[in-house]
């Protein structure tokens, strides 16, 4: 938390509830509750993607994380 703090970083957090290798509550919940009205933060919370395939079943996602990565650094 103290990284997020002192960094000018954007921030995009994908996280499905039903993940079982990590807990939403260890991930996303913990981030949103401390994050979630800094603009610098964007959270993306599913239902039914799992653990590892959140970005290969959604290309709107994928696209939506570039799109961010792009703006963030300016290219956009």
């Amino acid at each position: 938390m103290d990284g997020f703090k002192n960094s000018d970083a954007k921030v995009m957090i994908v996280h499905s509830e039903d993940d079982t290798t990590v807990p939403i509550i260890y991930g996303y919940d913990i981030y949103y509750a401390e994050y979630a009205d800094d603009p610098d933060f964007a959270f993306v919370r599913y239902t039914d993607r799992g653990h590892s395939s959140i970005l290969t079943k959604s290309p709107e996602l994928l696209s939506e994380v570039v799109n961010f990565y792009d703006e963030s650094i300016g290219a956009a």
